[in-house]
């Protein structure tokens, strides 16, 4: 009698073998799935993470650099407001008729821009506006602005009305027909007579392109980042690190500047790559940023 091994019961070992292989095979590729994709969630919520907070690093430190510098412009402006000789000529130009030509001709507005220049080291020599309760300007630097509503009242009737009160301000940018529509900004500080009336405002001149820009793009992150002031109308405030890619694409003209051009506004596609909107630019919507932000909401989104 032979004895042997019976083919259907081998074949059915060897299939119970490779389909528990299979099936260990199978659980550690599902487990290595598992393992990468909870790896990639937690790399991803960790890059999400420092990148929030960088940016939130980024906004501290540009806003700190910014109210640094306001406070020492409006400390420095307000001083020489109350220089005894400053107050002085501005009491007596007061008391010229207040009309163009009687300012022009009054000798006193020589001895005011005689003054500016001798206080260059301290006040600069961008341009300064002595403005009456009227808010007509009584001194500049240009003759055409002698007697003219001042621009600051004209855009920012608000801020003006605050260094009357005693204030003083820092004038966001504007955009001024005397400086050939470029966007100007303003420091403004109250002149006090010795009853301690404000009398007029002291206004300095200011370039929003040197140190206002200069500290806002200084906060940034990679070779693409940038940090931008807006209005709360979503009218850029600071000069864009990108003026040629704008003016590549349209949104800016030759010899224009984005300051006050440009609006943080939706295309709805990249621009960059050739998009062109059909919606007219100011019937598009804000950016999600720019949405939030000028409905009051802080945060960040990555």
């Amino acid at each position: 009698m032979l004895i042997g091994k019976d083919p259907g019961v081998s074949q059915t070992g060897s299939a119970k073998k490779l389909n528990l292989v299979l099936l260990f095979g199978g659980c550690l590729i599902v487990l290595a799935v598992f393992l990468a994709w909870f790896a990639l969630e937690r790399v991803q919520d960790k890059i999400q993470t420092d990148v929030g907070n960088a940016l939130q690093t980024v906004l501290q430190t540009t806003q700190e650099s910014l109210t640094l510098w306001a406070q020492n412009r409006k400390f420095h402006i307000a001083q020489l407001a109350n220089n005894s000789l400053l107050v002085s000529l501005v009491e007596r130009q007061l008391s010229v008729p207040q009309g163009k030509t009687e300012l022009l001709r009054s000798g006193l507005l020589t001895k005011l821009r005689d003054f500016f220049h001798d206080n260059k080291d301290r006040f600069g020599s961008s341009g300064f506006y002595i403005i009456n309760p009227d808010c007509k300007n009584i001194a500049s630097l240009m003759d055409v602005e002698i007697g003219m509503t001042n621009v600051i009242a004209l855009q920012r009737r608000d801020l003006i009305a605050k260094v009357f009160q005693g204030e003083s301000v820092m004038v966001p940018p504007l955009r001024s027909e005397s400086a050939g529509k470029s966007a100007i900004m303003f420091f403004a500080a109250p002149i006090y007579n010795h009853r301690g009336s404000v009398i007029a405002v002291l206004a300095q001149r200011v370039n929003p392109n040197e140190d206002f820009t200069r500290l806002i793009q200084l906060g940034r992150i990679g070779n693409s980042g940038e940090t931008y002031a807006f209005s709360k109308y979503g009218s850029l405030l600071s000069k864009s690190r990108f003026d040629l890619e704008l003016y590549q694409i349209g949104l800016i003209g030759v010899n224009e500047e984005s300051i006050l051009t440009i609006s943080i506004r939706d295309p709805g596609g990249n621009m960059v790559k050739g998009f062109r909107p059909s919606v007219p630019r100011y019937q598009q919507p804000l950016t999600l940023m720019a949405e939030q932000a000028t409905r009051g909401q802080s945060g960040y989104n990555v």
